[in-house]
Formats: C-alpha cells, structure tokens, sequence
C-alpha cells in the first residue's frame, strides 16, 4: 500500500468506511467482549516489552484469538460486499463498484489486521517466551487459513464471472 502511495497512487483508494466498519467494529466489539480490555492491552504490552512476564503464554493465546477473529471480520465483510453485490445485479452497472470495493477492502483489513500486525506480535512473545511452555491454542491448525484463501478465492472467481457475464449481457444490448 505504501509503494502504491509512493509511486503516485491516492490514499483514499484505499479507504472503505463500510469495509473498514465491518471489520474494525466486529473485531473491536467481539475482541472486548470475549477478553476485555485490560488482558488485550496486557497482551500488546508483553509483545512490544522484553519483560519476562510467567503470563507470556495467556498473552499469546489473546492475541492468537485476536488474530482469527480478525481474519474471519475480513471474510464477513467480504459476505456482506457479496449480498450488496447480488442484491444489485439487475440495476445499473455502476452500483456494481461499491460492493465490490467492500469485498476487496474487507478482505484486506482482515488479512492485513491479522497476519501483518497481530501475527508478528504473536511471533514476539514465542520468541521472548519460555521454549518448554505448552503454545498451541485449542485446535491450533493451519486449516483455518486453508478455509479462508479457498472461500477468497471463489469469491473472487464468483464476482469475475458475474462481472463477465453482466457486462457481455450490457454489451449485447
């Protein structure tokens, strides 16, 4: 995004208060509710201080929680972009951009929330961590990444086929 900026492209591009709205409020709302404040501010402060906390490993856990629930806010976005998108199919193309601008934007919010900021932070607390101390949250797998790149990916194969098929249908009137 920074590169893009820096060769000549706008910010504002990148900005989608929908998107950013879903994602954000999900993510703030259900991280509160589920932690709380003071364990998540807790979990931040470990990952960024070189303190050799015994609670290292809860704090891990909080912020791995943290992690999934971003990467999912990302994909409920992207499920709310994609009914805008079908409930506005029949109209005019130009209220295609939008929704489709959410899906992206949603999509990228989550993936950049969760595996750019929230994962480094993850990263630093096993490193600063104990080695023999038990890491793996509850049913840590890898499958949850698996789900979320497959279900982006027909999406994004969904709305290019709509798209294709919207615009030969506009283009054959």
């Amino acid at each position: 995004m920074l590169a893009g900026m820096a060769l000549g492209g706008v910010v504002s591009h990148f900005m989608e208060p929908t998107a950013a709205s879903l994602v954000f409020g999900t993510l703030v709302f259900v991280g509160l509710g589920h932690h709380g404040g003071a364990p998540i501010l807790a979990a931040i402060r470990a990952a960024f201080g070189s303190s050799d906390s015994v609670h290292l490993v809860s704090h891990y856990h909080v912020l791995q929680s943290l992690r999934r629930l971003a990467n999912g806010c990302g994909l409920i976005g992207a499920l709310v972009g994609l009914v805008l998108y079908l409930s506005n199919l029949g109209g005019a193309s130009s209220l295609l951009g939008q929704p489709i601008a959410i899906v992206l934007m949603s999509m990228l919010y989550g993936l950049f929330t969760g595996e750019l900021l929230l994962g480094p932070l993850c990263s630093r607390l096993r490193a600063i961590g104990p080695t023999d101390a038990d890491w793996d949250t509850p049913d840590d797998k890898r499958t949850y990444v698996l789900a979320i790149s497959i279900v982006s990916m027909l999406l994004f194969v969904f709305f290019m086929y709509m798209t294709a098929k919207l615009l030969g249908t506009l283009g054959s009137s």
